[in-house]
């Protein structure tokens, strides 16, 4: 079938968003619509009288209620929103879509469980401690040794959908392993969870490459299939795959990792 959507095999995300965004960038102001705060009254003014006749339209006494721009040369697509978070919220989007290495990005819009707790679980905190002062001539130095102190937290606990936990450990983890052992690897991305329940989750699959967090949506519109097994290089999708309809690793591996 003829795959429509902004994600599709072959498009480069990298060059696709950053024509978005430049496109973007260069849309023109036409007029502004602005508001009396106090009569009410609305006036449209084109862009160039505006900026003539700014100071008539003091801030105090007007505002700006609409604004008519150009249209962009390049359609926005979601591909504009394609913003993937690495494992402390920071930005990766860059450090993902530059990668020269063909890698696997496994998408998967939603985790599924059958219920949720919270209970009390005992963390340790290490800190560096002044133990010893050492003196020498003028010269001071201090000594440090590391001090363990605890504390107790709520955490949640899933109890994970049991079906939804075998399409990692039966199909997607031995596919990741084998790829692994030739120098391939994977990230998984995952929509509307959080740090804790993504730990959880990866310490139930067994998961033990880099999670990532992204819009659920986004996500959705990449690949419906969850999870859903995306090949990466260069910004550019070289194929993509829903889990069930997922070819062996040596299959992938003749077509596109050479």
């Amino acid at each position: 079938h003829i795959d429509f959507r902004p994600f599709k095999k072959g498009v480069n995300i990298a060059e696709q968003k950053d024509r978005e965004e430049q496109a973007e960038a260069s849309r023109e102001v036409i007029s502004y619509s602005l508001k009396n705060r106090l009569t009410g009254k609305v006036v449209e003014l084109p862009y160039a009288q505006y900026m003539a006749e700014f100071k008539s339209y003091p801030r105090t006494d007007w505002e700006i209620i609409e604004t008519k721009m150009t249209e962009s040369e390049v359609e926005h697509t979601k591909i504009s929103d394609f913003i993937i978070y690495g494992p402390d919220d920071e930005d990766v989007t860059d450090q993902l879509l530059t990668n020269p290495n063909p890698y696997f990005l496994l998408i998967c819009h939603k985790l599924y469980y059958d219920s949720a707790k919270s209970v009390e679980v005992e963390v340790s905190d290490t800190t560096a401690v002044i133990a010893d002062t050492v003196i020498i001539g003028t010269d001071t130095s201090f000594v440090y040794e590391p001090k363990i102190t605890t504390r107790r937290v709520n955490k949640r606990v899933f109890e994970w959908d049991k079906n939804f936990l075998d399409r990692f450990t039966s199909i997607i983890l031995p596919f990741t392993k084998e790829a692994e052992a030739v120098g391939v690897k994977s990230v998984i991305v995952i929509g509307g969870a959080d740090t804790g329940m993504i730990t959880d989750f990866k310490d139930a699959t067994g998961i033990d490459f880099t999670a990532c967090s992204a819009d659920d949506i986004l996500l959705k519109t990449i690949i419906r299939s969850n999870p859903g097994i995306v090949l990466m290089k260069q910004g550019q999708i070289l194929d993509k795959w829903h889990y069930r309809h997922l070819p062996s690793f040596d299959q992938v591996q003749a077509k596109y990792i050479k």
